[in-house]
């Protein structure tokens, strides 16, 4: 899919988008990481169960996240986000709405 470079502006919203979007994946996920230590405090789970949920995490949710959003091409993410509904395509402008518009439409195409 060959999309034209995007302006400073929209590269400078894409990376703010994508940081909300990161910001907000993975309190997600570190909520689903709460709940094992509140299970643990609680002595439903031991502490070795803990430490292999946390172990699950940093190699998993946490690292594909870090990729996703760390990389210097934030239209991946923020479009898939959008897709998602992790970011209201509302709040984006017309400018970045347009420019991702393709792309939004892939991810929210069935796979």
């Amino acid at each position: 899919m060959d999309v034209p470079e995007p302006s400073k502006r929209i590269k400078r919203s894409l990376r703010e988008l994508s940081e909300r979007a990161y910001a907000e994946e993975l309190s997600r996920e570190l909520a689903k990481l709460q709940e094992s230590f509140q299970s643990w405090r609680a002595g439903q789970l031991s502490p070795f169960d803990l430490a292999e949920e946390i172990h699950r995490f940093h190699k998993g949710p946490n690292r594909e996240l870090y990729v996703r959003y760390t990389s210097s091409h934030h239209d991946p993410a923020v479009a898939r986000a959008v897709a998602e509904g992790l970011i209201p395509e509302s709040s984006l402008s017309e400018e970045v709405r347009s420019y991702l518009e393709p792309l939004i439409t892939h991810f929210k195409e069935p796979a």
